[in-house]
């Protein structure tokens, strides 16, 4: 029975502070009154610690992240890498699924992304919370998902329009959010109290105060529909709990009006409890079972809580059997440890009974997950909105964002040339303008008439040459030159003059 190609009743997986994950198989042991833990898989695949980790509704998607800001993603019914997400700018903080085709990412980024299983590609963003986010848990239905962060705050975030729709202020800092299994109520962990609310009016039906702080908590069941003594008209509230595990090595029960059902000792454990899960197991008997065999006894237990702790234990224990005041040994259905001990920080548990773990993979999407094998997803950082309370954006606003500052910004720079060059050619305007007054003024002063008329200088009545008449003729003031030391006067002649072999005629222009 303890076949390792046999189909497991129940499947384990864990992450560790030092960036390892695991994954255990529970089977009947070889006489078949009992359970078994074997372990499937364990490596390391992280530089840092692993904080969280999610498996999707079908048992088929695995995905732990920590504080690498990386996500990565892991086919478990191919028990095979298929790869990592990056677009976190900080440690990750939360996971949550949406069956088989969507999954909610949380970080210290303060951001909310919402990925695509099919491709891995990230098709929403949802900002709004000013601190890190520290919990995230989508709706039975996958249309509203509930976060907390450290800004005090819980967001309620509607899913189909991709948007806040409520936001509630509260006393503290959450450290979990989780929805009811039939999303009727929702669960608040901070610190020592645990809060639960009521989804049709928001209203709180009850608060539990403990001594120390509260690890972990889960809704869990005490039974189940097949169990004649657990069910009362048809209410699954008769049978349905809140389980908290604390940090003084206690575990207790609570209905859901916050009535404390039991307590139980957890001392014998190795190490501090650090993360609890609730999983239902196995209802649909295999055919080869008798009434006498250990699934069939199991088929009433209803849920079990799977505690994991500082020193590599994972303890799988039966609800019903704790509320009927058994210890810890009696309530223990499988116990085993990590041989190097790390220190577990996450785990989750599913059932591999369901319709949707039982049912085979379609071979189209088999072939897109080779497709995707060992492929990085874009890690390039991209423009986020902080501006608004919602903050919901998009890939496509933000591709439009930036082209409309783009043109802005060509426009503002073609306006402040052209200003340049209008500047340029009013100053060259001015400065022609002026040129054209001072020629006026010279003409005016020499005389001239129209600027073309010609000025010719007799020589003295002494015979000189032609360069004594040059020097004399620029000595003159309306040259610029100094005046003549000798004070003679050059006059005009308007009179024809013979042509001379020996002299010039000089012509000003």
């Amino acid at each position: 029975m303890t076949d390792k190609d046999s189909v497991p009743m129940m499947r384990i997986a864990a992450c560790s502070y030092e960036g390892s994950i695991f994954g255990w198989n529970i089977l009947e042991d070889s006489s078949g009154e009992g359970l078994v833990a074997l372990m499937s898989f364990g490596f390391n695949c992280s530089q840092g610690s692993l904080k969280t980790l999610a498996v999707s509704a079908g048992g088929r998607y695995l995905c732990c992240g920590g504080t690498d800001e990386r996500i990565r993603i892991f086919n478990v019914a191919e028990n095979r890498s298929m790869g990592e997400l990056g677009l976190h700018e900080g440690a990750i903080t939360a996971l949550d699924f949406f069956e088989d085709s969507h999954m909610i990412s949380g970080s210290e980024d303060n951001m909310l992304r919402i990925w695509r299983c099919h491709d891995w590609e990230c098709v929403h963003i949802l900002s709004g919370h000013k601190e890190p986010i520290t919990s995230v848990s989508i709706h039975p239905s996958g249309k509203l998902a509930l976060s907390v962060s450290k800004d005090n705050t819980m967001k309620l975030w509607n899913l189909v329009q991709g948007r806040c729709s409520f936001t509630r202020r509260l006393r503290g800092a959450a450290d979990k959010v989780f929805w009811h299994p039939s999303g009727e109520y929702y669960m608040l962990i901070i610190q020592m109290e645990v809060q639960i609310y009521r989804a049709s009016d928001n209203a709180c039906t009850a608060s539990v105060t403990h001594k120390t702080r509260i690890n972990q908590a889960a809704f869990t069941m005490c039974g189940s529909e097949l169990d004649p003594n657990t069910t009362t008209a048809g209410s699954v509230s008769s049978y349905m709990r809140v389980a908290c595990i604390c940090e003084d090595k206690t575990l207790h029960l609570h209905d859901l009006e916050g009535k404390e059902t039991a307590v139980l000792d957890v001392t014998g454990m190795d190490g501090r409890p650090r993360d609890m899960w609730s999983c239902k197991l196995a209802l649909e008997l295999p055919e080869e079972s008798t009434e006498e065999s250990i699934a069939s006894v199991l088929a009433e237990e209803g849920a079990c809580l799977t505690v994991v702790t500082s020193l590599g234990r994972i303890s799988v224990i039966s609800c019903k059997s704790v509320e009927a005041g058994n210890t810890l040994e009696e309530c223990t259905l499988v116990s085993t440890q990590v041989k190097m001990e790390p220190r577990l920080t996450g785990v989750v548990s599913w059932s591999t009974t369901m319709k949707k773990n039982l049912q085979p993979i379609d071979e189209e999407s088999n072939e897109g997950d080779k497709v995707q094998k060992k492929v990085k997803i874009d890690t390039r950082k991209r423009p986020r909105d902080t501006s608004s309370a919602t903050g919901d954006i998009t890939a496509e606003r933000e591709l439009k964002k930036q082209q409309e500052a783009d043109a802005a910004l060509s426009s503002s720079k073609k306006k402040k040339i052209q200003e340049f060059k209008d500047k340029a050619n009013l100053a060259a305007k001015e400065k022609d303008g002026s040129k054209k007054g001072k020629g006026k003024g010279e003409d005016k002063s020499s005389g001239k008439k129209d600027g073309k008329k010609e000025v010719s200088f007799s020589p003295p009545a002494t015979t000189s040459s032609a360069s004594d008449i040059k020097k004399k003729a620029k000595g003159k003031g309306q040259f610029g030159g100094k005046k003549n030391s000798n004070k003679e006067k050059i006059v005009e002649d308007t009179s024809p003059k013979p042509k001379e072999k020996n002299n010039v005629y000089y012509k000003k222009r």
